[in-house]
């Protein structure tokens, strides 16, 4: 009966704990980032030198200088010496030493995995120490810091997200821009640093869930629903009005002859002939071709061999445009007709320019970036930032709020 009593007592002595504990009581989560897939030899140094095992619980093997891992016959070799058949764990011999490969230092541990392609490397390191190097990576350091706090608080909520719904197998998130730009140890700065650790932690959720928490340079003027992009609605990335108006992403202006133009379509596999029109009815219009946030949903672009109906993110990748909120002029100003209530540009022997007249940069959902820096020199404070440009969310304290 003691016993029984004395367990209980303890059990409620853990829970009161717990509930007291803050975030730094909490295990921090671990991030595994692809730095690169298919190589067929990647080198590897370290001040101090390597220590290298088949898995994380084996013994490690020391090794000096540099350290050159090759696949070959099923097999994986470290300076042309068999060390394992699949995968690899590397990290520092000495704790304070990082990792250099390429051109870049990184934290915490490598993972060199053999596929049939190639190896891929794999760096693993504590979610913090990743966000020391992303939010510089993506977000001016110089930039007021409710805006590195917002960048912040979102790029860790992305990570999160992207950590409990992993694409691939073997890791959680790329390097690049299509997940978040991360070069390891050399851009850090004080002022992101400080921007990480005062908001440790801290996550964006809906419904008690981490959100994709999208972010981009600009929005244009109006940010896009998740739907207008990815075909998937998600209850927090809805379009809102965004007032920033000084960003050098805000205006923009690309500008090609027809026969360029035309060009462009056809090395994309688009053959229309000689063209003859465009349709596509002005931004703010609300017609059926524009999305709510006044993004390009499909043009019309009519020619002498045929007409084709193209999506906005296709016609952004062939011309190589900075967001879909774009409209489409021909120079000089020809004649414009109606056309199943949509704006038809004429492409006549008089035009000698066509115009796309954008706004915005990036795929305009979630946070913008210059949104951002805008409104904190308005002093609005960071959660606020993040307020404005997620729908019905709130923010939590803790990584783990959210189900990790």
């Amino acid at each position: 009966m003691k016993r029984a009593a004395l367990f209980t007592l303890l059990v409620l002595c853990y829970f009161l704990l717990i509930g007291k504990c803050s975030t730094a009581c909490a295990f921090e989560p671990q991030i595994k980032v692809k730095l690169a897939q298919g190589r067929q030899q990647i080198e590897l140094t370290a001040p101090g030198g390597l220590l290298a095992s088949e898995n994380e619980h084996q013994k490690a093997q020391p090794y000096e200088g540099r350290v050159i891992i090759t696949q070959r016959s099923g097999e994986l070799f470290i300076n042309g010496h068999s060390a394992g058949k699949d995968v690899l764990y590397l990290r520092p011999q000495k704790e304070t030493s990082a990792i250099s490969f390429g051109q870049n230092r990184y934290a915490g541990i490598f993972i060199i995995r053999q596929l049939s392609g190639g190896l891929l490397v794999v760096n693993e390191l504590p979610l913090e120490q990743y966000l020391r190097s992303v939010v510089p990576s993506e977000m001016p350091s110089a930039w007021p810091m409710d805006a590195l706090k917002a960048q912040t608080v979102a790029a860790r909520t992305f990570a999160l997200y992207k950590m409990r719904h992993s694409e691939h197998k073997y890791y959680d998130v790329c390097n690049t821009t299509h997940c978040q730009v991360y070069d390891g140890l050399g851009v850090e700065t004080k002022s992101s640093d400080n921007a990480v650790k005062e908001t440790y932690g801290q996550v964006i959720l809906y419904h008690h869930e981490p959100i994709l928490a999208a972010f981009h340079a600009d929005s244009g003027g109006r940010t896009e629903n998740s739907e207008d992009v990815w075909d998937t609605k998600l209850p927090y990335l809805r379009s809102v009005a965004d007032g920033t108006t000084d960003s050098p992403e805000h205006h923009w202006r690309i500008s090609m002859t027809p026969f360029d133009f035309v060009r462009h379509l056809r090395d994309a596999g688009h053959n229309v002939g000689k063209i003859e029109a465009i349709e596509l009815s002005p931004i703010d219009s609300a017609a059926p071709d524009r999305t709510q946030g006044g993004g390009v949903r499909y043009a019309l672009v009519i020619g002498s061999g045929g007409k084709i109906k193209l999506p906005g993110y296709a016609l952004r990748r062939i011309f190589g445009l900075k967001s879909t909120r774009f409209s489409i002029k021909a120079l000089p100003e020809t004649e414009n007709t109606r056309s199943q209530g949509l704006n038809a540009q004429k492409i006549s022997a008089a035009t000698r320019t066509i115009l796309f007249d954008g706004y915005g940069s990036g795929h305009r959902l979630g946070l913008s970036q210059w949104g951002a820096y805008d409104l904190s020199l308005k002093h609005e404070n960071y959660l606020d930032i993040l307020y404005d440009y997620y729908t019905d969310v709130s923010v939590s304290n803790n990584w783990y709020d959210g189900g990790l």
